[in-house]
């Protein structure tokens, strides 16, 4: 199987992934998840396994192959929001989130290393809003002279087939 391969540093942050062992207490749900179901606990078990992997990597079939259980099981978790599935699931996005965030700032912040300067255009869309593309009204400037050139370009074909 392959695995994405991270900075040495990420090693490092891998214990606060390891140490997803939330308890149902801390979701809402009650201590004794038998009382939701006979098969609650193993449910929550099996979660537990698949948010784990998905804090690490957040695609959705290899989690759930490292977790050993089917990608569908995963997609039905989620549509159901069995036992506070999405919830939990956005909490390991945000830890994995959390983890990027922390390596990007160690590779750029190292002065010993160069930067790729893809990872630096990321980085500053990142945290600075106004370097995003989506942040900055758009005028319609470019597209007025598209429009332009456009219709220039077609007067001139009407002109020769004429």
């Amino acid at each position: 199987m392959n695995t994405i391969k991270t900075l040495p540093a990420a090693d490092a942050l891998d214990s606060e992934v390891q140490d997803f062992k939330d308890s149902p207490e801390d979701w809402g749900l009650p201590e004794d998840l038998q009382v939701l179901g006979r098969h609650a606990k193993g449910t929550w078990e099996r979660q537990q396994r698949y948010l784990a992997a998905y804090a690490k990597e957040p695609i959705q079939a290899r989690a759930a192959a490292a977790a050993g259980i089917s990608a569908e099981a995963a997609r039905l978790w989620d549509r159901g929001d069995v036992l506070r599935f999405r919830d939990r699931l956005a909490d390991a996005r945000s830890r994995f989130d959390g983890r990027l965030e922390t390596l990007l700032l160690d590779l750029i912040t190292a002065t010993d290393k160069p930067v790729n300067p893809l990872i630096l255009m990321f980085t500053v869309k990142k945290w600075l809003p106004a370097y995003r593309d989506s942040a900055q009204p758009i005028d319609g400037t470019a597209r007025d002279v598209l429009d332009a050139i456009t219709q220039g370009t077609r007067q001139r074909l009407g002109q020769r087939q004429a």
